[in-house]
């Protein structure tokens, strides 16, 4: 995975406050959860970038609406604006069920967001060395499919994503975390090497 270091940056920040997510309007996101953990936090205002079709995100989309003191939903954006949202927000939330291996993590932490995910395995053995303590993982409920969680097991989830949102906010700002070897340079060096290899 790589990003681009000239536009995912932490250059030129603004006074950070709130968190962020970016992604599909989906259950198996685990937005429904995340929205819970933010609902019971005073003082916590978070940020939704994406957009979904169907009887989920338009729930979803009714639900965020109800919450304009605690959410602003700022629907697709494109990577420039993305980037300008990541750098004015404390911390970057990926509260999924399941994922590949999310770019979005790195390019949150680029632009200097604390980064706080479900440990998932493409982000537990394929970022978490580079994302190093910019990264707070979130232990996943118990799982009935591979993006479903176990009846009764949200509330606990929800409680472990708020706690990981709590400290982000509490912690010192972030600073000298070095992301060089995940932008797209150096993901070229490697994929160049192995070939002439």
């Amino acid at each position: 995975a790589g990003y681009r270091e000239a536009l995912f940056h932490s250059r030129g920040a603004a006074a950070r406050t709130g968190v962020a997510y970016a992604g599909k309007l989906s259950h198996a996101k685990g937005l429904c959860e995340l929205l819970d953990a933010v609902e019971v936090r005073d003082g916590v205002h978070l940020h939704v970038a994406g957009d979904g079709a169907g009887s989920e995100a338009d729930a979803l989309r009714e639900r965020m609406a109800s919450m304009p003191e605690r959410v602003t939903w700022h629907g697709r954006l494109d990577q420039n604006d993305l980037a300008g949202l990541l750098r004015r927000c404390v911390a970057f939330v990926l509260p999924s069920y399941f994922e590949g291996l999310p770019l979005v993590l790195v390019e949150a932490a680029a632009c200097g967001c604390r980064v706080i995910s479900t440990a998932l395995p493409g982000v537990v053995d394929g970022l978490s060395e580079g994302l190093g303590e910019s990264l707070d993982l979130v232990a996943l409920p118990p799982m009935s499919g591979v993006d479903t969680p176990k009846a009764g097991s949200k509330a606990a989830y929800t409680e472990r994503l708020g706690s990981a949102i709590d400290r982000a906010l509490k912690a010192e700002p972030l600073t000298g975390i070095d992301l060089q070897g995940l932008t797209w340079g150096a993901v070229f060096q490697r994929v160049q090497g192995l070939w002439l290899r």
